[in-house]
């Protein structure tokens, strides 16, 4: 036995080993990238703009396909291709810094980012195409490798009549879930801060400084209904989230539970309000929510007889990729995503080889994520986004004195109160251990309910197979305690749980997730208005004034309409550009936006198309509009 173990032991030290050679290999590969110098094209091109524009610029590197410049010594600026913070043509420019209102900023910083724009736009071609489409892949093709790996596992089981039974199983499961959130929830961007129409965006032209991900899950769907992009992502989340009941459902039954329990947690996922508003939206929440579920189900397939053969590592490393195709859509998936894996501690079998197994799972996920995506989760880190926010990652140990935290911390105890075995106390340890990190790894400041919420629902799967098998297990005892008749009324008490939480939390979230904010209202209804306008019309509307963002659903991607998005200092800081149409956004309605709105309309003879009226509900907390109702409009620019 001593032999055994001390041979499992130096198997599993030679494969992490291995992983973090693979790391490190990785990381130094990604680091010559983020690192790649200029070529002298575009250091000349920043020598004539620093020239003409009388501003200190320089180019100090180009990583993966963008350009990084550096005005008046201290300020570093990305210029890439797509949306960003100061849209420039079919480019952008993004302060590369933490900033809380650009407005406030010194007028030095300010001015230098409007020069630089100007040379931007009067760029010649080399510069153009240093910031290029479609660096990498549109497909998803690490969801495609886990399905031929799971097909692989599964092998002759594929072509049985239980198989057929199965797949029409989960075809109307998901069927049922579309027809049930379509009927409760509505249509729109859930993104806070009008970012919504962005992520959209991202999906048409490929890889962001958030990762290759969403554009990979999202790119066909988008590009199918064009003008129309959005409602192909709408459509595409829908189906994708629309697999999560199924999913839970064969987790919890690969670990051992009733049907009864297992179904109380498809039920549960299905009519839970926040899944149901993310899966309507574009928001990438959903996207890794979702991945999530069906990584779960994956792994407790994978480790449900406690021992590894040919089958487990198939589906291991199905699960594995599913998981590297998660932590490419965005950074905030990467805690809970890491935690997925403990899913391998809950299966039968004893607590120490469900340890060693879970250690398996671990190794397993590290390894494919690092070899499949380290190159590209190394460019986030050191990209705009990275040293925006890494510096602002940590623990928060403040929040654990909140009674909402304190409740979730009440609730992941009682396995180990109920069952008063090794078994309880592993199963509190790994609810316990997602809800600290839950709780105190948000970076997002809770703009809103819904958004807290969200950023929280990709622990919910591991959650509810934890409650799901120690449920199964507290209800086996006290079978065997009481008649059959007391056991046959009591197994419908997760049945009645699942009801009961379900009630609390439309309770709890009815108005938010049934009523959108004004951003989202806006969007949808200007999305109505495009197809008005021709197909060579420039759309010039206010797109950031103090904290508040507005984007536009026009899209760069094809023939249309395009928007050019304003900043309060751009009736200050030169020339507007030509164009034929203005839109009255919602930030006219604030009181950083009502000046430059008012500046804006002083300059054109104008004659109004369109106009509708929203309730004020801002998607931040930190934002508010003036008056109860916001208005607004789209005019044609008369000559």
């Amino acid at each position: 036995m001593a032999d055994t173990n001390l041979l499992w032991s130096f198997r599993v030290s030679r494969a992490l080993a291995l992983l973090a050679a693979l790391f490190v290999l990785v990381c130094s590969r990604g680091a010559k990238a983020q690192d790649a110098k200029c070529e002298d094209d575009v250091r000349a091109w920043a020598a004539r703009c620093a020239q003409s524009q009388s501003i200190e610029l320089t180019a100090p590197r180009c990583p993966d396909g963008r350009v990084v410049f550096r005005i008046q010594g201290d300020l570093e600026v990305e210029l890439r291709a797509g949306d960003g913070f100061r849209k420039v043509g079919e480019l952008s420019l993004s302060p590369i810094a933490q900033i809380a209102d650009w407005s406030k900023e010194p007028l030095a910083r300010r001015d230098g980012l409007e020069r630089l724009a100007n040379c931007v736009s009067q760029a010649s071609p080399p510069l153009r195409r240093v910031p290029g489409h479609g660096s990498s892949s549109s497909l998803p093709w690490l969801l495609l490798l886990a399905a031929v790996m799971g097909a692989a596992a599964l092998g002759r089981q594929l072509g049985t009549r239980a198989a057929a039974r199965s797949a029409i199983w989960v075809l109307g499961a998901m069927l049922a879930t579309l027809g049930l959130r379509a009927f409760c929830v509505p249509l729109g961007f859930l993104h806070q801060n009008g970012h919504g129409p962005r992520w959209v965006q991202i999906a048409l032209q490929g890889p962001s400084e958030y990762g290759p991900g969403f554009a990979e899950l999202f790119a066909a769907a988008a590009r199918s209904s064009l003008p129309a992009a959005e409602l192909g992502v709408f459509r595409a989340q829908g189906v994708l989230a629309a697999l999560s009941p199924a999913c839970i459902w064969l987790a919890c039954r690969s670990l051992g539970t009733t049907r009864i329990v297992a179904a109380s947690c498809a039920g549960l996922v299905a009519f839970e309000p926040v899944l149901a508003r993310m899966a309507r939206s574009e928001s990438y929440f959903s996207a890794i929510t979702s991945l999530a579920f069906i990584a779960i189900a994956l792994l407790a397939a994978a480790f449900a007889r406690a021992r590894i053969d040919r089958r487990s590592v198939l589906f291991a490393l199905a699960a594995a990729a599913v998981l590297a195709q998660a932590v490419r859509v965005h950074p905030l998936g990467w805690v809970p995503l890491a935690l997925t894996p403990a899913v391998a501690l809950l299966g039968t079998g004893s607590a120490r080889r469900r340890l060693r197994l879970a250690l398996v799972a671990f190794a397993f996920a590290g390894l494919v994520v690092v070899v499949t995506s380290g190159s590209a989760l190394w460019h986030i880190a050191q990209g705009q986004l990275g040293r925006a926010w890494l510096p602002r990652a940590g623990v928060r140990f403040d929040v654990l004195t909140e009674p909402p935290v304190l409740r979730a911390f009440i609730l992941a105890s009682l396995p180990a109160v109920l069952l008063r075995n090794p078994r309880g106390i592993l199963l509190s340890g790994v609810a316990l251990s997602a809800c600290f990190l839950a709780a105190t790894t948000d970076m997002l400041s809770a703009p809103n309910p819904v958004i807290d919420a969200a950023s929280r629902r990709a622990y919910l799967p591991l959650l509810l197979c934890v409650g799901a098998v120690a449920s199964d297990r507290t209800l086996r005892r006290l079978a065997r305690r009481a008649d059959a008749r007391a056991a046959r009324r009591r197994r419908f008490l997760p049945a009645a749980a699942a009801v009961a939480l379900t009630g609390l939390a439309w309770r709890s979230h009815l108005h938010t997730v049934t009523l959108l904010p004004t951003d989202a209202l806006e969007a949808r209804e200007f999305a109505a208005w495009r197809a008005a306008l021709p197909e060579d019309a420039t759309v010039l509307y206010l797109g950031r004034a103090g904290q508040g963002i507005t984007m536009l659903p026009l899209y760069s991607e094809g023939k249309g309409p395009h928007a050019h998005a304003l900043s309060v200092d751009s009736a200050h800081l030169g020339p507007l550009p030509r164009a034929t149409h203005y839109y009255r956004s919602s930030l006219c309605s604030t009181a950083a936006g009502r000046l430059a709105c008012a500046e804006h309309l002083r300059r054109w003879r104008l004659s109004q198309l369109r106009s509708a009226t929203f309730p004020a509900r801002s998607s931040m907390r930190w934002m508010e509009y003036e008056g109860a109702a916001v208005e607004i409009a789209l005019y044609r620019i008369e000559p």
